[in-house]
């Protein structure tokens, strides 16, 4: 992969919140930042935490809670940016050109399953222990899997409607949605196939970073 972000890890990566991912939910743009403690002598992660920042929309999404999901060998779809230049049509200049080429890439994984919750007001989390695992050079990627849940009970569907988790049309009643990460997919529950409500999906449930020492 040649598009990712970059995190560094060195002795000093405690002292600071680095980008790590972006996403959209409810109409809010928002980053998740973090921060790691990494011993160099030893090159282990020691622990890590985790920051978010809503930038645009009403929903303010906060962090629930974070699991570290350990060290593992995974086979993503990458996209790699190609820029090449081509004549204008008609003209002798030649324009920049950048297209995107998707493939499958198999990289080492640092993973973390990241739950975040509209209407919640905790945007810095815990710090979660790593259990002093230790990270090698190799074509290492950070994973973060942003993960949703639902609004509180005493606010969904009375002061605000999770639109997450369930599609409405005027009085009819709500139906719960299921909004996964499957081929770009919304799905209604226990509705036959042919009443399947097709929508955008999930909306970027992952995003990996390049590990830099």
């Amino acid at each position: 992969m040649n598009l990712t972000a970059n995190v560094l890890l060195n002795s000093k990566s405690n002292e600071r919140f680095q980008y790590v991912y972006s996403s959209q939910l409810y109409g809010t743009f928002f980053n998740i930042y973090g921060k790691f403690n990494y011993d160099e002598n030893s090159s282990k992660l020691i622990s890590a935490q985790f920051s978010i920042v809503n930038y645009k929309g009403a929903f303010n999404i906060g962090i629930k809670k974070v699991n570290f999901k350990g060290k593992k060998l995974k086979s993503i779809k990458g996209y790699e940016l190609e820029i090449s230049n081509k004549k204008s049509k008609g003209f002798d200049v030649e324009k920049e050109v950048h297209n995107f080429k998707s493939n499958d890439n198999s990289v080492n994984c640092i993973s973390f399953n990241i739950h975040v919750q509209a209407l919640n007001k905790n945007i810095v989390s815990k710090e979660i222990l790593i259990n002093e695992i230790i990270l090698s050079s190799d074509n290492q990627f950070l994973e973060i899997h942003r993960k949703v849940k639902p609004i509180k009970r005493k606010y969904a569907n009375k002061i605000v409607f999770d639109s997450e988790y369930f599609y409405r049309d005027g009085l009819r009643e709500p139906l719960e949605l299921r909004r996964e990460y499957r081929d770009g997919e919304n799905k209604l529950l226990n509705f036959k196939k042919t009443d399947r409500f097709v929508g955008s999906g999930g909306i970027c449930p992952k995003g990996y970073s390049l590990i830099v020492f």
